[in-house]
């Protein structure tokens, strides 16, 4: 995709297969609680003091994640992954996830009725000779985006997402604040 070899990628690996077994989507995942992450390139601050700023939020970094190495076959199978990945992360009890895309995936949220925040311009010159590896990438102008999962969740599951996937339901408190 993109014409890249990227040579970075997220420890946890979450793979989508088809109804035949054919892989369709896979992500990567990091907590924040285990060091710095490939986003924060692109910030100013930490993650936690980013979101802070732009959401009025207080975030422990402790309940952060960052998901990304997103690659999937179709728009549907993206916003299944991202269905899937919420699910996940609402299950682990975090409260916010922070990625990086362009037009594209935003547009994905959007379809799903998730609006998540911009925090940054996801901005090559920050790779420091990286760039090269990310092919055509950065030509669609990705941005560092931050949602809160418990909103995430609230509103995937109101409108039938995880019951329509087969999601178990499991009793969450989400525990996020207006």
């Amino acid at each position: 995709m993109h014409q890249a070899d990227v040579q970075h990628y997220l420890p946890e690996l979450l793979a989508l297969q088809g109804s035949h077994g054919r892989l369709i989507a896979a992500a990567g995942m990091r907590p924040a609680s285990e060091g710095p992450l490939f986003l924060e390139r692109y910030l100013d601050e930490p993650l936690e003091s980013a979101v802070s700023r732009v959401t009025g939020a207080s975030p422990d970094r402790n309940c952060m994640v960052e998901v990304g190495n997103l690659a999937s076959l179709s728009a549907g199978s993206a916003r299944i992954m991202i269905i899937a990945v919420t699910w996940l992360l609402a299950m682990r009890g975090l409260e916010w996830v922070a990625f990086t895309g362009a037009a594209t995936l935003f547009n994905s949220f959007q379809r799903l009725g998730l609006v998540p925040t911009v925090l940054a311009s996801a901005d090559p010159a920050r790779l420091q000779g990286q760039v090269d590896q990310w092919g055509t990438y950065y030509d669609q102008r990705p941005q560092v985006f931050a949602g809160n999962i418990g909103f995430g969740f609230d509103a995937l599951k109101q409108a039938g997402m995880f019951e329509r996937l087969g999601f178990p339901m499991l009793t969450l408190e989400t525990g996020h604040a207006a």
